[in-house]
Parts: C-alpha cells; sequence; structure tokens
C-alpha cells in the first residue's frame, strides 16, 4: 500500500512554516508522491482538503481511497473508482475501510462504514495507560491556578481570527505593556496612533496578513518575549481580568483566587 499526505496550500499563510518548506497545489503534490512511490497496490491519500479539492483529487488521478479531514461533518462520496471517507471532527466517529485483494494483489471488493465513538467500545489498555502516563505529567505542570477572570473570555476561533474580541484585546493589552517600548526617546502616549507590535506569526504574513511584510522589523522575535509567557506572567501579577464596557477588559490587581 502506499500511502502519501495533504494539506490546504493555505498552510503557508495559516501556520508558522518557516522559509525552507514549499506549499505545492494538492494535486501537483499527490502526482508527485504517486511517482515516487511507483508500483503499488492501494494508492491511499489522507488528506487535509476540503471536500470539493478532495473530489478534484480523485477525478485527476487513479487513487483507491481518500481518508479526509477538514470539513467538519462526516460523509461518504464516490468519484469514480475513487472513495472519498471522512469522519468528521471532534473524535466522534472512527472511519473504517477494508478492502478485500485478488490476485495479484488487485482490489476485488471494497467495505467502509463510520463507526460512531461511544462509551460502549473498549479500551485499548496499552493506549490507556499512555494516555494516562502523558495526563498525569501535564497536570503537574499545567493544572495550576495562575489567575481568575470576572467574566468569560471570547476565545472561540472564529470569532478571535475575524474580528475583536475581549480575549484578544486582553492579549493586545498584555504586550503592549511587557514591551520597554519608547518612540523618539518617549514613552507612548495612549492617545496617539503608532505603528504595530505584533507576533512574528502575523509579521512574515500569517491569517493573510501580507500588509506586515515589508515592514521594518524593530524586535525580531528571537529578542522579544514569549507571548504564553506574557500572558503567565501578568495573570500572576494581577491577579485577575476584568472587563471594561462591551469587549475591553483590564487587568485588575486583587491577588490570585485559589
Amino acid at each position: 500500500m502506499g500511502l502519501f499526505g495533504l494539506t490546504v496550500p493555505e498552510t503557508a499563510h495559516t501556520s508558522s512554516p518557516g522559509p525552507d518548506v514549499e506549499f505545492l497545489e494538492p494535486i501537483v503534490g499527490a502526482r508527485a508522491a504517486l511517482a515516487e512511490m511507483g508500483a503499488v497496490d492501494l494508492q491511499v491519500a489522507l488528506t487535509h482538503l476540503e471536500i470539493a479539492r478532495d473530489e478534484a483529487l480523485a477525478r485527476a488521478l487513479p487513487l483507491h481511497v481518500i481518508l479526509g479531514g477538514h470539513d467538519h461533518d462526516p460523509m461518504a462520496v464516490q468519484v469514480g473508482a475513487t472513495l472519498i471517507l471522512k469522519a468528521g471532527a471532534d473524535a466522534v466517529n472512527l472511519g473504517q475501510v477494508e478492502y478485500e485483494l485478488g490476485c495479484p494483489e488487485r482490489p476485488l471488493a471494497l467495505r467502509h462504514r463510520l463507526v460512531p465513538i461511544t462509551r460502549e467500545i473498549a479500551e485499548a489498555s496499552d493506549v490507556k495507560e499512555f494516555v494516562a502516563r502523558y495526563t498525569a505529567m501535564l497536570e503537574r505542570e499545567l493544572d495550576q491556578p495562575v489567575g481568575r477572570t470576572e467574566a468569560p473570555l471570547d476565545g472561540r476561533e472564529r470569532e478571535v481570527r475575524t474580528g475583536e474580541t475581549n480575549l484578544g484585546d486582553f492579549v493586545a493589552d498584555v504586550m503592549r505593556e511587557r514591551l520597554e517600548l519608547t518612540v523618539g526617546g518617549r514613552s507612548l502616549d495612549r492617545e496617539r496612533p503608532y505603528t504595530v507590535a505584533l507576533p512574528d506569526y502575523l509579521a512574515r504574513g500569517g491569517d493573510g496578513y501580507a500588509m506586515f511584510r515589508a515592514a521594518r522589523v524593530l524586535i525580531p522575535p528571537e529578542h522579544g518575549p514569549g507571548l504564553v509567557e506574557t500572558l503567565l506572567d501578568a495573570a500572576e501579577r494581577r491577579g485577575s481580568i476584568r472587563v471594561q464596557g462591551e469587549n475591553r477588559i483590564r487587568l485588575h490587581s486583587s491577588g490570585v483566587s485559589p
């Protein structure tokens, strides 16, 4: 069996791949992968693409099955001889595909199904032990209160990546407060407009913010504070987060509540 993976080309802008990673169009990359694998009995693509791109891939190349992601709804689509199976999001279903091979190892029959993940499915003891070991390690480091919030913070992906939220405002306020930053030797004046300080991910064009790519970098990422450490430090020092108005929030000194 030959197995290769594909992801959406937009990953070049929605992640931090680095300058040495090249992103090809899915069909171009898939064709190169198949050529490199040579003759195999089954050709399987593991994809993170929209269904329209999966269907285009199935029409362009002689694949037996595409195990897909990205779309959050479970689905099974047949495009010619190619099965496209998506189990959906949030580990609700497990996709299962079975091929019956003949001689000389040609696919004779295909069966597929989506298996709902419920409590009735027996746990694999080795996986359970593995998960428990790492969960215990993480809890020792992460299950510690560092502060509290007096109002819900909106961290929904769709909201924080497309508009203003109180959580986004909090992060921006903490970043501005943390940087030893001056303009012309003077401290920042809250009433005046200034150029933007932002994470290096966005400065490189992440999430489509291409307008920053040509800007002059004043503080390179390796010299700036880490975002996670900055947020934890702010929560520990100030204790709680208080809402001001409909969307704005402010750090508030009141001690850490256990």
